[in-house]
């Protein structure tokens, strides 16, 4: 009985690291995937970009019946057509991320945005925020 106590306690004390390093991998790929370093963009926390064609969101099946809400940020690189390059999910609920990043890449903004700010601009940072609630009852409100 005592050795099985010791294997126990023995193979949780194993696991911890691997999870621990498996946890900092899963951060470092969200933080690759949301990083658009290899692009030249400018960010301009004063200036949105003129939207011309929204998408919402579908509500995952699975965090309907889990009942999961929350708002879902994502982050965009926005190109000079105004087409969205990049999409990445910052914060918010695991279970809506997907669901918010395929609608956000179907967004379309107004072309040529750096021009109206006097400078030619080939990328711009953009954020979104999409709001996923039920009612009280379960349904997509």
């Amino acid at each position: 009985m005592k050795i099985a106590s010791f294997l126990i306690l023995l193979s949780s004390l194993l696991l911890l690291p691997i999870s621990a390093a498996v946890l900092q991998q899963e951060q470092q790929k969200q933080s690759d995937e949301c990083s658009f370093s290899e692009y030249k963009y400018v960010i301009m926390s004063d200036y949105k970009i003129p939207v011309k064609k929204k998408a919402e969101p579908e509500y995952p099946p699975m965090a309907i019946r889990a009942k999961i809400t929350g708002v879902v940020q994502v982050k965009l690189l926005v190109d000079q057509e105004g087409n969205v390059v990049r999409a990445c999910a910052t914060a918010g609920p695991q279970m809506l991320k997907e669901s918010a990043i395929a609608a956000a890449r179907k967004w379309k903004f107004v072309r040529h945005f750096g021009l109206r700010l006097g400078r030619k601009i080939k990328y711009m940072q953009e954020w979104i925020l999409f709001d996923f609630k039920l009612d009280g009852a379960g349904r997509v409100v």
